[in-house]
């Protein structure tokens, strides 16, 4: 919004300009009093009650004029406004002009977020600064203490935070002491990067000077105004007994900030444009950057539009409790997890009693302060007040859950629910929303799918909402490049969580370790599915149901249900199984809960009401459901073919072509491409996973179940199937309902050395000659269908 001159001074008055009705141009962004009017650059000077009075005269001036312009069609000039016009010309002073290039914006909808002249006192008071600040005398003072790298702040509501585009002006002095080095403001997003700084103070020879920056390293409140976070200044020859208008044009679509710095006369002293890593507008520091002196900083004619118009707020003024371990605790940075940032962007009280280590199974860590989740909730006080919602993590210090067995399973459900429990006694009418945690891969990535399914089966049952980092976030730290990217160890030099940029680890290829996500894996990944999963349990609350009722168990059948494929599976029980189905979301539709969809980013899952517990339909769906689905036969349409190794006797099972054709051209012999049995390549419900382990002593190939693999994996046998050893893709599956006997048997004449030690085989007669021969029938292992 160019064409606009600073401040006037009281003894210089501008000529009317031609034309212009009453002595009062209208120059395209904002209106201009000046013929007669004189402007107090420096009215903070004056006595309250006349400064007061003086601003009672300008306002009722201005009510008139507005009421002439706009009956002669003049009020709104290049898209500016009444509003804007009100509110710039009733603060008794003249606001900054914002840059030129916003006037290319100027006709979007905006709204007046701050208009502050401070006559009076605010609300909050002084201006919402923790300390240091003054509201008196029409103007805001802030004095930050004397001594190197204080800093007070103050934060700025949701509805500015959330603001992509925003215009911001005010005037602003500055007092600066001969032995003073600067007094300064940053404007700083959510995660403490640098938006725009300006400065005041002297230099080496006592020059005097201001300083504007869009660089800098992030901050926080207990780094603000250190060397280590000091904004990389450039500095303009300034008269610092002058008031100077600020204007500041943010855009963070297209990541850019306008700056102008005009001196009294409306010279530009310093202005420009910058490319900029922020994101927000959050806090605004008031900074001493060294010592000395009493220096104080003057503001006034505090204006801030936005161009969102519309986004609400619903989170504003909940509250919400916070329990867990280190994801939500923050780990090392002590000031704030994902939860944390989320409160501050949305405006919702906090009650924070996550703590690092914690568990969901029993724990030791930190045990007199809840190392086990549920015990934090438990020890929360009667009298503090009742959250809207409740909201917890777990399992990272549980894992590893590789390679688990059917009793730890049992073991971490049973005190999960037993956590979910508490919270629903405890509070009874409030919503809880579990988070699950990026995909880390530490504990092995077939051990964190068995934990993420295995919870949300437990949140379906109980109808927990699901906030699904782990599948919706697209956060996978097993990747080199996001692992370095977006977790940190360790906190950089201004006490941030390290960013490739700020930290340097002794060990690259292993730290960070991917667990803890940074600032940026917070912004990016875990802040904006927590926070819309959140809106939505606000928008539709729904507290966690008695899973006697059966419509959670429901849910999740009807779920498993429907990732079958017809295709799949032979067709004289498909429709009767497809009737089934049908019919169990038919009573899911109708009973008194919705949809049951489990979120993460689409939203929240809602089960059932008070109606529910006495409706046997639940009961009665999930027993014809389940009868359907375990009668349903699965095609085994992959062939496994044998392969016979003449030098050591081993029998090697593929599916493989591809392998099972180089094997031959090393001398392998073929047992025949239709020799070995069937198999499916996809998991249903009812069929076995198959994992192909060798011996690396002897050479032998076998074909085994989970838990047989996970033994042998355990005394030196070779996983030949996923990444990650036992723990990733099966080899294949034997498919539910098949209707031919596979038969393993064992050689007791084994050599350690040889490899025959073992062979399978679908037929009952090979299977009979062998145990003839000496060999041992172990036991009917698998079935598989021709």
């Amino acid at each position: 919004m160019s064409g606009c001159a600073g401040p006037s001074p009281p003894w210089r008055r501008l000529p009317s300009p031609t034309g212009s009705p009453l002595g009062c141009p209208l120059n395209g962004s904002a209106l201009r009093m000046t013929e007669g009017l004189p402007f107090a650059a420096h009215r903070s000077k004056l006595c309250p009650s006349l400064n007061a009075m003086w601003k009672v005269h300008m306002n009722r001036i201005v009510s008139r004029m507005l009421t002439v312009l706009a009956a002669v069609g003049l009020v709104a000039g290049v898209g500016i406004s009444v509003s804007h016009a009100q509110g710039w010309a009733s603060s008794g002073t003249v606001a900054a002009a914002a840059p030129t290039a916003t006037q290319a914006s100027a006709t979007q909808t905006s709204a007046t977020l701050i208009d502050e002249s401070f006559d009076a006192q605010t609300t909050p008071a002084d201006f919402g600064f923790s300390s240091d600040a003054t509201v008196s005398g029409g103007a805001l003072t802030l004095e930050p203490r004397s001594g190197a790298g204080h800093a007070a702040h103050r934060d700025f509501d949701p509805e500015v935070i959330g603001q992509k585009q925003f215009d911001l002006a005010f005037t602003w002095s500055v007092d600066a002491e001969d032995d003073q080095s600067g007094n300064g403001i940053e404007l700083r997003d959510l995660y403490g990067r640098l938006l725009f700084a300006l400065s005041g103070g002297v230099d080496e020879s006592g020059n005097e000077r201001i300083g504007v920056a869009t660089k800098g390293a992030a901050v926080d409140e207990s780094s603000a105004g250190k060397d280590s976070g000091l904004p990389s200044y450039t500095y303009e020859p300034a008269d610092l007994s002058q008031t100077y208008a600020i204007a500041l044009h943010a855009d963070f679509t297209t990541k850019t900030v306008e700056y102008s710095v005009k001196d009294k006369d409306g010279d530009v002293v310093v202005g420009g444009t910058a490319a900029t890593k922020a994101t927000s507008l959050y806090r605004m520091y008031a900074v001493a950057y060294q010592a000395g002196g009493e220096g104080a900083q003057t503001i006034d004619d505090f204006t801030l539009t936005g161009t969102d118009t519309s986004t609400a707020y619903p989170l504003k003024g909940k509250r919400v409790y916070a329990f867990g371990d280190s994801l939500i605790d923050g780990f090392l940075y002590d000031q704030a997890g994902f939860v944390t940032f989320a409160s501050y962007a949305e405006g919702f009280k906090l009650n924070d009693y996550a703590r690092n280590g914690a568990t969901i199974l029993p724990s030791e860590i930190d045990a007199q302060h809840g190392g086990q989740i549920l015990k934090q909730a438990a020890n929360v006080s009667a009298n503090t007040p009742d959250p809207d919602v409740i909201v917890f993590n777990g399992g990272t210090n549980d894992t590893p859950l590789d390679n688990t067995t059917a009793a730890d399973e049992e073991e971490y459900t049973q005190y999960f629910e037993q956590t979910i429990r508490t919270f629903h006694e405890k509070w009874p009418s409030t919503p809880i929303i579990y988070v699950t945690a990026a995909k880390m891969g530490y504990v092995g990535s077939y051990g964190e799918q068995q934990l993420h399914d295995l919870e949300l089966k437990i949140c379906r049952k109980w109808g927990v909402t699901v906030a699904d980092v782990y599948a919706n976030s697209g956060l996978d730290t097993r990747v080199d490049t996001q692992r370095k990217k977006y977790s940190f160890d360790e906190l950089d030099a201004n006490g941030l969580p390290g960013t490739p940029e700020t930290v340097t680890y002794d060990d690259p290829s292993k730290q960070p370790s991917g667990i803890h996500p940074n600032l940026d894996g917070i912004e990016k990944f875990y802040q904006p599915i927590f926070t819309k999963t959140l809106r939505a349990v606000i928008a539709a609350p729904s507290a966690p149901v008695d899973p006697s009722t059966g419509r959670g168990e429901l849910q999740d059948l009807v779920d498993t249900a429907s990732a079958l494929s017809e295709a799949d599976f032979e067709a004289e029980e498909w429709p009767a199984f497809a009737s089934a189905l049908a019919n169990a979301k038919n009573v899911l539709g109708s009973g008194s809960g919705g949809s049951g969809t489990t979120g993460g980013a689409a939203g929240a899952s809602l089960y059932g009401g008070a109606s529910d517990a006495a409706d046997g339909r639940f009961t009665e769906a999930i027993s014809n459901l389940r009868t359907a689905m375990n009668a349903l036969r699965q095609k085994a349409t992959t062939q496994l073919r044998v392969l016979y190794n003449p030098h050591n006797g081993d029998h090697l099972y593929t599916t493989s072509l591809a392998e099972y054709n180089r094997l031959i051209s090393l001398e392998w012999q073929s047992q025949g491409l239709d020799s070995g049995f069937p198999v499916a390549s996809s998991a249903a419900p009812g069929s076995t996973a198959l994992y192909r382990v060798y011996n690396p002593n002897n050479g032998e190939h076998l074909l085994v179940a989970h838990g047989e693999a996970k033994s042998l994996t355990a005394i030196g046998w070779t996983a030949e199937t996923g990444a990650d050893g036992i723990t990733g893709t099966p080899y294949c599956y034997l498919p539910q309902n098949g209707t031919v006997p596979v038969y393993r048997l064992y050689n007791p004449t084994q050599s350690p050395s040889n490899a025959d030690g073992h062979y399978y085989t679908s037929s009952a007669t090979e299977a009979s000659s062998l145990v003839q021969a000496g060999w041992v029938l172990e036991q009917t292992l698998y079935t598989a269908e021709y």
